[in-house]
């Protein structure tokens, strides 16, 4: 990330997408890495082989429990990497109110 981190604001956005990940009750993901910045934060983790889990779901869990404002976007990628699967999700938002 190339912008600085708000160490009021990340922690806590940081834990409410480690809760929003969790709630979902999905046991095919397993989030490894969750780091926010100002703006910006990445999630990333390993998925279940044996499924077909696509993370831009994990946007969409992301923006419907809106802690981000409007302008809000994310992308998504799945890759196998090192004979795992693996995903990564970046979101560009505005901050919450």
């Amino acid at each position: 990330m190339s912008e600085p981190r708000d160490n009021a604001w990340a922690p806590v956005i940081e834990s409410d997408i480690r809760d929003i990940i969790a709630a979902s009750g999905n046991t095919l993901i397993q989030p490894e890495y969750v780091a926010c910045a100002s703006s910006r934060c990445t999630v990333a983790g390993l998925v279940d082989q044996t499924s077909a889990f696509d993370s831009c779901v994990i946007g969409s869990w992301l923006g419907d429990a809106l802690i981000f404002r409007d302008a809000f976007s994310y992308t998504c990628i799945d890759e196998d990497a090192a004979g795992k699967q693996r995903f990564v999700v970046f979101v560009d938002s505005e901050r919450a109110p």
